[in-house]
């Protein structure tokens, strides 16, 4: 489901000249402002009617000053091959509207759903079609999940850089190779794969989807760059899962859990990851998934792509770096940072351990942080970061 807003200035209207005051040249309207919504909205339902409510379009604000006037509206699409704009522009005909300086931009659910009241003539059912999940209203999944937009206006060469700047060139640059084949279609097809994405942060992972999310838009291989962001499924939020497939395009989901040996937490894992599985295998077509995997989860993303067995997954994840690597990784890292390569010597690294980035990131961090209180400023020595063990 795609969601949009579009704001423009208004020449004339025929339902709104229908009331104007004309006394004293006046073009403003004052205590006709219902009657004005209400023809509005009738003209709306009739042209949505029209469509069979695949596509709704309604008012949302209009300007009673009509001689610098605006107008705003709110587009609902649920059949991802009609274009909003041209929908718009077939409703602004239809109720008499001139307009100029027009502007059209993809929003959020939230943002539409809080004009629900402005729907009120619809009948119910075809307002229950797109609001219909009490979950998706509740402050309960504001808590739970959250929506952001994708830059897609980015240069090709930028998203290569910044695949090379996230340490994904492993895996990352061969699927930009692939979304790049020169067999882009001006309609969206359907998604021939979804994403498991392994990385130590989860705001590494949103850097990799955003990534392949603004690849694949510039091929039209994505309607939408909103991004539906989502926690574990449970048993309490089960409904809230598919009412985000329903509504997006694009989602994430976080299956937060790692790896266990007790029985009771296997079986638990086992059923979330069912959950997500199912959703993502019967959605597949309309909605492209990202799953976060935390390194070393390897069960739940087994599990994952064993409930969703009809699904094709590709795996992205972050390089890692072991021994002469992750030395040679902090030697480029102190050069970049215009300090020599010696103090690499001072940063202990194992040589049977793999690193994540970040992870070598953070020893030469604390390694800058020491020598800044022992050698350049000494009167922090005090202050050195030492190593403390955890112990269970």
């Amino acid at each position: 489901m795609l969601f949009y807003e579009a704001s423009a200035k208004i020449q004339s209207c025929r339902i709104v000249e229908k009331y104007l005051k004309n006394s004293n040249g006046e073009r403003s309207i004052h205590d006709q402002d219902e009657r004005i919504w209400c023809d509005l909205e009738d003209c709306a339902i009739e042209y949505s009617g029209e469509h069979e409510y695949k596509i709704v379009v309604f008012v949302c604000y209009i300007d009673t000053n009509i001689s610098n006037g605006r107008v705003e509206f709110r587009v609902i699409s649920n059949n991802y091959k009609e274009n909003a704009m041209e929908h718009i522009y077939g409703y602004i005909e239809k109720c008499g509207m001139k307009i100029y300086d027009f502007n059209i931009r993809e929003t959020t659910y939230d943002r539409v759903n809080k004009m629900e009241d402005r729907l009120f003539h619809l009948d119910y059912e075809v307002v229950d079609r797109f609001f219909s999940c009490d979950f998706m209203k509740s402050g309960e999944r504001r808590k739970k999940c959250r929506e952001i937009y994708v830059d897609t206006n980015i240069l090709k060469k930028q998203l290569y850089d910044k695949a090379v700047k996230l340490n994904c060139s492993e895996t990352l640059l061969p699927e930009l190779e692939r979304i790049f084949v020169n067999r882009n279609t001006t309609n969206y097809l359907g998604n021939p794969v979804q994403y498991i994405i392994t990385c130590s942060r989860n705001s590494v992972g949103y850097e990799i989807a955003k990534v392949i999310i603004a690849a694949l838009y510039k091929q039209n291989r994505l309607r939408s760059s909103r991004i539906w962001i989502s926690g574990l499924l449970s048993d309490q939020n089960e409904s809230y899962g598919y009412s985000y497939c329903e509504a997006s395009s694009v989602g994430i989901v976080i299956p937060d859990m790692k790896d266990v040996d007790d029985e009771y937490d296997k079986n638990r894992l086992r059923k979330a990851a069912d959950r997500i599985g199912l959703m993502i295998e019967e959605y597949s077509s309309n909605v492209l998934t990202f799953v976060f995997v935390r390194r070393g989860n390897k069960r739940i993303k087994e599990l994952i792509k064993d409930s969703a067995h009809n699904t094709n997954f590709c795996e992205i994840r972050q390089n890692t770096y072991m021994g002469a690597q992750a030395r040679e990784y902090i030697k480029r890292d102190l050069i970049d940072k215009g300090i020599d390569e010696s103090v690499a010597d001072k940063i202990d690294i194992a040589d049977d351990i793999e690193y994540y980035p970040d992870e070598l990131d953070a020893k030469i961090h604390k390694c800058l942080g020491n020598i800044l209180c022992t050698d350049i400023y000494s009167q922090y020595a005090d202050y050195e970061i030492k190593h403390v063990e955890r112990i269970k």
